[in-house]
């Protein structure tokens, strides 16, 4: 049972425990614009039978919650055009992406691109492929933001543009195709990346952004290795 599963049960307890506990100890309540609110807050006091139902369910979310997954010697912090953070994510993601294709029997993606403003969105990430036009109105996109969590490629940003394009190590080719791998958020056009929500050849790999992070930080602890980030110019501007 998924932790999301839990949080919503504790939520729904946790509210209809206060609204009974409210009601017995006659709040009243608040009416605003024609409707009634009931106020819940520091006056309704504390309540051992509402701890005593919720307290089973807290305890194994804070289980869950509070295992340690992996060490950092340093802060990973975000920022454009790229770093410590935005490079980790976008390392793990395509190469859980790649091991997650193998195992699913998909395209294995040469490219991953993270929202930087959806690091922390527990949403599932999709493999696509994409043609050189759609390629090129990606990087364009990126270039305009000012850089974004990637991996597999590298670019320059000069005048809001991207110049010398290379993936996998070799310049960027219009002609040829392409498999990314993306949150499924952006794969629907959010953050405009609009040229990615018609893209048809895309394969939903039903792994959460999040659970492909922890994996490979819990991969990386097994073998004792501590979580490392550098910054390597990937995305870097052009004066």
């Amino acid at each position: 049972m998924n932790q999301n599963f839990w949080l919503r049960k504790v939520f729904l307890i946790f509210l209809s425990s206060l609204l009974f506990i409210s009601c017995n100890q006659q709040v009243p309540p608040i009416t605003k614009d024609g409707k009634h609110y009931i106020r819940i807050d520091s006056t309704i006091g504390f309540s051992a039978e509402l701890e005593k139902t919720i307290k089973p369910y807290r305890d194994k979310i804070e289980k869950k919650m509070n295992r340690v997954i992996g060490y950092s010697d340093e802060d990973l912090l975000k920022g454009r055009p790229e770093s410590l953070l935005t490079n980790f994510v976008g390392d793990i993601i395509l190469k859980q992406g790649k091991e997650i294709a193998k195992e699913k029997n998909l395209p294995v993606p040469v490219m991953s691109v993270v929202n930087t403003k959806g690091l922390r969105s527990p949403i599932k990430k999709v493999i696509m492929r994409l043609n050189g036009k759609e390629m090129q109105e990606l990087f364009n996109h990126m270039a305009d933001f000012g850089g974004e969590a990637m991996a597999g490629a590298t670019f320059g940003i000069k005048d809001d543009k991207p110049v010398n394009i290379k993936i996998g190590g070799k310049p960027f080719r219009k002609n040829k195709t392409y498999t990314i791998v993306v949150p499924d958020y952006i794969s629907h056009g959010g953050d405009r990346y609009y040229m990615l929500k018609d893209v048809k050849e895309r394969y939903d790999t039903e792994v959460l952004i999040r659970d492909a992070i922890i994996r490979g930080i819990e991969e990386q602890t097994r073998q004792n290795k501590h979580i490392t980030s550098t910054l390597d110019k990937r995305v870097y501007h052009v004066n």
